[in-house]
């Protein structure tokens, strides 16, 4: 059973700050192969935030002793495969933050025996709880398949999609040094937090194909006050400011190459008539002739058309966000609410609590039960107005009856 924690004080964080000579040493992988010999000056400051992972196997934690050593940040094991929760997870989340640590939940990959997709559905079901403002990003924990890098690079983008589609948010990623070095360098897309047992953090590791790591599992013997025995070490790349801005759910936050102009100009052009993928959604998509009318058709194609307002749509400037394209051939997102949280979770934008704090070229999503869930989204043009497909409006305005109404930000 894990136990209850006590708090206790802030401690100044440590960083370090140092010029090093780095020497990392040659390694045999699993299958023989050696990595080269490197020995490489660094002559920059480094900057850690300090920080641990954790699961069941540490039993009863003192999570008030573990940030009075100066721990500021835990990754916790949820679950593995499409079946187990760690038995201590939800008390090390709760128990880790009343303490003042920033906390993430990380999933142990089974890719040999289960589908990505059921994998991350299975995920996000036990940590929906803590994918919101506090926590840290969740993370992927790729230790298994070693060797089948094509297969595994594919299971890794078909996890971190779903999870992404579900939620908004984009894991980080944990492998070892040897998987950094051999999977596809399209994975690079994501944040790595990488493994290499240096046991000393001025010998810095090797992050393969990424040109960077943000988070490092430094050693597996580390020495944790509140924590019996030995518990995986790790710190952030940078201070506490860039960790939160950068990994903190709901405070993330880019400024972006956004045109608000081309977005307003893209709504004025394609309000009433198919968007330029020529795509109109119903309960599915359909293809359309360009220039087609849909004023008046039945359809949800909200948030498809302010996906494409905003974003990068083909054959007509959009806004400029990297909004995704979940369901291709289609651009963009069809989902309203996931739209909604994919520009605030991923770090575009950021809720308001007005229509007087919103810009042309801003959001405006539309709960209209009262249930919790944005079910119709809309581009603002500014001055009160928005315009929005399927209802195929243009400077109406904003209110647009609505029980619950949601205030986006872009950051631009």
């Amino acid at each position: 059973m894990c136990g209850n924690i006590s708090l206790v004080d802030n401690r100044i964080l440590i960083l370090a700050l140092v010029a090093v000579l780095v020497f990392v040493p040659s390694i045999v992988g699993l299958q023989g192969e050696e990595y080269v010999e490197v020995e490489q000056i660094v002559d920059l400051p480094l900057e850690f935030v300090d920080g641990i992972d954790v699961s069941h196997w540490q039993g009863d934690i003192d999570w008030g002793q573990v940030y009075g050593s100066g721990k500021r940040f835990a990754f916790v094991k949820a679950s593995e495969g499409i079946s187990y929760i760690d038995p201590c997870f939800e008390q090390n989340m709760v128990n880790g933050r009343d303490a003042g640590m920033l906390m993430s939940a990380y999933h142990f990959a089974r890719p040999l025996n289960n589908s990505a997709v059921d994998e991350a559905r299975f995920f996000v079901s036990v940590i929906q709880n803590y994918l919101t403002e506090g926590y840290l990003r969740p993370a992927l924990d790729l230790e298994v398949g070693e060797g089948q890098w094509d297969y595994l690079s594919q299971w890794v983008h078909d996890f971190m999609n779903t999870v992404r589609d579900e939620t908004g948010i984009i894991p980080v990623i944990y492998v070892n040094s040897h998987y950094a070095n051999n999977l596809d360098p399209s994975l690079t897309q994501y944040s790595l937090w990488v493994a290499r047992w240096t046991y000393d953090t001025s010998i810095l590791p090797d992050p393969g194909v990424w040109p960077s790591w943000d988070f490092w599992q430094w050693s597996d013997e580390t020495e944790c006050p509140g924590i019996d025995g030995y518990v995986d070490g790790d710190v952030y790349n940078g201070n506490i400011d860039g960790l939160r801005d950068s990994f903190e759910i709901g405070r993330a936050v880019y400024e972006v190459a956004y045109d608000r102009d081309v977005s307003y100009n893209y709504a004025s052009k394609y309000w009433d008539e198919v968007c330029s993928d020529c795509y109109f959604w119903y309960d599915s998509y359909e293809y359309l002739p360009p220039g087609t009318i849909v004023k008046g058709r039945s359809g949800v194609d909200c948030a498809h058309f302010v996906s494409c307002c905003i974003g990068q749509p083909p054959d007509y400037a959009g806004g400029g966000l990297p909004v995704p394209s979940r369901v291709p051939p289609t651009y963009g997102e069809p989902g309203a609410d996931r739209l909604c949280r994919w520009i605030v979770n991923n770090g575009y934008g950021s809720y308001k609590g007005s229509i007087n704090e919103l810009v042309k070229g801003d959001v405006v999503g539309y709960d209209w039960d009262g249930g919790g869930y944005i079910d119709h989204v809309a581009l603002y043009l500014g001055n009160g107005y928005v315009a929005a497909h399927t209802s195929c409006v243009w400077n109406a305005n904003w209110n647009m009856g609505a029980t619950k109404t949601t205030f986006v930000h872009i950051n631009a």
